[in-house]
């Protein structure tokens, strides 16, 4: 479904038009007009956005490949939200040259409900003078956003990116929320990370009323926060491969004090290895034979990586940076005693909880990034900045 049609969607829910609230300055189509090699796409564009990714992949490094199940783009796209809008740039010959995806979900910010967008890929084959048209574009697609019922009126955009990204867009302003390590677990030492007072247990449906009530409480308070009840059942109508044992609760005294989920999203999109260097293959065969040692999977060359997701874990209030690291060590006991067939277990270690701050038993790969808020900015002015809650921001690796 495309966000044309958003009149019947989030707009509804929170009777909000921005027509209502606001001096209507403009709508999409008219934006759009000002653009004429940019346009909306369409489910049509399907085989048109799968080349485009495929010319994408002959121009990137030859170790990961990005694909798509069965081809089929907008089935990811629908997993991270029912409401999105998808632009594509278009040369002369109607060939893409350049592909944005916006993703839009009810939210918290600063405490309160409101509507929050993700900015996913924002990509370009090759650097030509149709880049200056695509960034101006998005200049004002910012600027007008709030208005356009579209965009449901959105305000508030986040996106993540390499900390060591480009990020010179005139007329945008990335905003750093948080910085977070995307870390690549790939073993554990079972005596280092040995058995605590804590229970870990995959859920049941018994569960699903504390596991709701756990994370809405949470999330009110974290900047662009979900809504429970929800984004749980949406999760569970939509992702494939998802249901209620997906959620993974660790008690102490039959109380819940950490809650995570695990998911692989390969049956929507999937990244393939060409070649695993040899020395790799050799120190990960050594280990894997190491007693009290646990290991992912070994990849084969050209073959899928069954990446496993280890979402954002909600932790209760009052518990201390150490007793959290003990949380995620036994989380990962759990992981890699139930179940070694995934490549590596994916995890966004963000700053402000750095669970992986002396960690020892735990073997992972780590990629720096940044979480950043998006904002339109005339005059070094931000129209509607974000304040600190002193919690890492919800965020989803879905959305990647």
């Amino acid at each position: 479904m495309l966000i044309s049609h958003c009149t019947t969607g989030l707009t509804k829910k929170f009777n909000v038009s921005c027509s209502t609230y606001y001096t209507r300055l403009m709508d999409l189509k008219d934006l759009l007009k000002r653009y004429p090699h940019i346009r909306v796409a369409k489910e049509s564009d399907n085989d048109l956005i799968i080349d485009f990714y495929k010319k994408l992949n002959d121009k990137s490094l030859p170790q990961s490949k990005l694909h798509f199940h069965n081809d089929d783009f907008f089935k990811f796209i629908r997993e991270r939200s029912k409401d999105y809008l998808v632009f594509i740039l278009e040369n002369s010959k109607k060939d893409i040259e350049g592909i944005s995806i916006i993703s839009y979900r009810d939210g918290f910010i600063d405490g309160k409900s409101t509507i929050v967008g993700y900015l996913g890929d924002l990509r370009l084959i090759s650097a030509k003078d149709s880049d200056i048209e695509w960034h101006k574009f998005f200049a004002e697609f910012m600027k007008y956003s709030e208005y356009m019922d579209e965009t449901f009126c959105c305000k508030y955009y986040q996106v993540a990116l390499k900390t060591s990204s480009d990020l010179d867009i005139k007329g945008i302003k990335f905003s750093p929320l948080v910085q977070y390590e995307m870390v690549n677990i790939i073993g554990v030492v079972l005596k280092l990370i040995s058995a605590s007072r804590f229970k870990v247990t995959r859920a049941t449906s018994e569960d699903k009323e504390d596991i709701v009530r756990f994370l809405e409480k949470d999330h009110k308070k974290r900047n662009f926060g979900l809504h429970y009840p929800e984004e749980f059942e949406r999760r569970l109508e939509t992702w494939e491969n998802f249901d209620i044992s997906n959620w993974i609760i660790c008690r102490r005294k039959k109380e819940i004090v950490a809650i995570t989920y695990t998911w692989n999203p390969r049956d929507s999109k999937a990244y393939t290895v060409s070649t695993v260097p040899r020395i790799e293959k050799v120190k990960l065969k050594i280990l894997k034979y190491t007693p009290l040692i646990r290991l992912s999977k070994i990849p084969k060359d050209n073959s899928i990586l069954n990446i496993l997701y280890l979402g954002q874990i909600t932790f209760t209030n009052d518990y201390s940076n150490f007793k959290k690291q003990r949380i995620l060590k036994a989380f990962l006991r759990f992981l890699f005693m139930k179940n070694q067939k995934f490549t590596s277990l994916a995890y966004c270690n963000f700053q402000v909880e750095d669970l992986f701050q002396r960690t020892p038993g735990i073997f992972y790969e780590k990629s720096p990034m940044t979480l950043y808020s998006v904002h339109y900015h005339e005059d070094d002015c931000i129209k509607y900045p974000i304040s600190p809650t002193g919690k890492a921001p919800a965020f989803d690796l879905a959305y990647l």
